[in-house]
């Protein structure tokens, strides 16, 4: 059989799924905020404005909305788009496919050394057309960009260590995975796990470090450091790191239960349940082989990874596991190829049926239940009047609290902060004095944030402003959002007198 035949397989099952991508478009854009630091950055880098003038304004003590700056990779991307057609949400859309299919020919090519090219088709397949990852091209997130910088990494990785007798890594090779280490950080700041993946790998290979190896972190540190100087603030997602059991238990459980809405079908969440845990038995014993026979840079960069994930407590659900998503595939096969499962091949036969009966039933069932229209977002027509009455109504220099101080920051272009919850009000006037806050956006209707917020943080905002009336007087209001303008306290004293 000709060997351009995987060339071709792979190409054909890109071209099927980027043509399903680019029918799973959607107009709009959800309540996330992080599309609104991306394209402000990018639109910065475009028009030359300072990266990090963005509008956003930082509040450490409710760190998890993100810290003062974002890395510099998707905006990179996206800052061509910015040049020609302005901030276009729209126009960044096909950014996003062309990562996801580059993401999933690096995965082809990664799968490819250790699979048969069928096998590794097959798996670019099952990610490319998951429930999970359909739809994600709507949003303007690092998300796609990462995974194929990762998988890019991966590859070159593999590269560099492909020889099996050699007792040493190829130099090029090593410190282009070096490079590459730095734009995937560039791109998610967890990316960086790959530096002690990478140097973890050598010892178990090696029984010490190289001197390329040795060199690629120092040129990662160098460029990192050059990169804290040009691009400053986003050391902010150190102060959502607070690492302890209680942190990592919960994680577990979240990401675990998030890591079965993989194989849910729309339908029925026991059968999809059902089908989760075969598919993991599977992909722990793989693993196990694995490692049994080898262990490879496969084998130890989804360790580092997951700890990295568990230890963040800013929850993120199925976003954080789809990088690690194509090599549980890869592993679920290699449980399929279990010695003892090899020497009775009619058991064998039957197992590899069922299993791709009811992953093809699983995928046919998710299809005809997708939801890829935004139940909530930034086009609803009330917060369109919003932006705009801020936009239009108030002074360059006002500083607005809200919720989603990013999106409101970039539509309006107008300062904005999110609020935190302490007990006592007066700390949090303590902050809005010290940012200078002069309005105060309540929403009224959860129906405005479904599935963005959660109805706590939002009638937290509603009582505050009911038990301070005296300091916020109303003067925008429909049926989700009402701003209120803070009265200056010599305004207060002055009305008493």
């Amino acid at each position: 059989m000709s060997e351009k035949w995987p060339v071709a397989l792979v190409l054909g099952v890109l071209l099927v799924v980027g043509m399903v991508h680019v029918g799973a478009l959607r107009p709009g854009q959800d309540w996330g905020g992080d599309f609104a630091m991306y394209v402000a950055h990018a639109r910065n880098l475009a028009e030359g404005r300072p990266y990090a003038e963005t509008g956003y304004v930082y509040n450490p003590d409710y760190a998890t909305v993100g810290p003062p700056t974002y890395p510099p990779v998707c905006p990179l991307l996206l800052a061509p788009v910015c040049l020609v057609y302005g901030p276009d949400l729209e126009a960044m859309k096909p950014v996003m496919i062309a990562a996801l299919l580059v993401f999933l020919l690096f995965v082809f090519l990664v799968l490819r050394k250790e699979l048969p090219a069928g096998q590794a088709a097959a798996i670019v397949a099952l990610v490319g057309l998951n429930r999970c990852f359909l739809g994600d091209a709507n949003s303007i997130r690092s998300d796609l960009p990462f995974m194929a910088i990762l998988y890019a990494a991966i590859y070159v990785i593999q590269k560099a260590y492909g020889n099996p007798d050699a007792d040493r890594p190829r130099p090029g090779c090593v410190l282009l995975a070096a490079l590459l280490i730095v734009a995937a950080y560039g791109a998610r700041t967890v990316g960086i796990v790959l530096l002690p993946s990478l140097l973890v790998y050598e010892l178990v290979r090696y029984r010490r470090i190289t001197r390329w190896a040795v060199a690629a972190t120092l040129l990662v540190g160098a460029v990192l450091a050059a990169k804290s100087v040009l691009v400053p603030g986003d050391t902010g997602y150190l102060d959502q790191y607070d690492v302890g059991l209680g942190v990592f238990l919960q994680n577990g459980m979240g990401y675990a239960a998030e890591f079965a809405a993989f194989w849910h079908n729309g339908y029925s969440k026991p059968i999809g349940a059902a089908l989760f845990a075969a598919v993991t038995v599977l992909a722990v014993l793989g693993y196990v082989s694995s490692v049994r026979r080898r262990v490879t840079f496969l084998e130890i960069f989804p360790i580092f990874y997951v700890l990295a994930v568990l230890a963040f407590p800013g929850f993120a659900g199925r976003r954080y596991l789809q990088p690690i998503f194509p090599l549980y595939l890869f592993y679920a096969a290699r449980g399929l190829q279990l010695a003892w499962l090899v020497d009775r091949p009619a058991l064998r036969r039957a197992a590899v049926a069922a299993m791709l009966l009811a992953v093809a039933a699983t995928y046919a069932a998710s299809f005809t239940n997708l939801q890829l229209d935004f139940a909530e977002g930034i086009s609803r027509p009330e917060s369109v009047a919003l932006f705009d009455y801020v936009a239009q109504q108030t002074e360059a220099d006002d500083v607005i609290v809200f919720i989603k101080p990013r999106v409101m920051a970039l539509l309006t272009s107008r300062r904005s902060a999110a609020y935190h919850m302490p007990d006592d009000d007066a700390r949090l006037w303590e902050f809005f004095d010290r940012i200078g806050a002069t309005h105060l956006v309540v929403v009224d209707s959860d129906e405005a944030m479904a599935l963005a917020e959660s109805p706590e943080r939002i009638e937290y905002l509603r009582a505050f402003a009911r038990r301070n009336a005296a300091r916020l007087a109303p003067v925008f209001t429909n049926r989700d959002f009402s701003v209120y303008r803070i009265a200056e306290p010599t305004a207060l004293a002055q009305g008493a007198r």
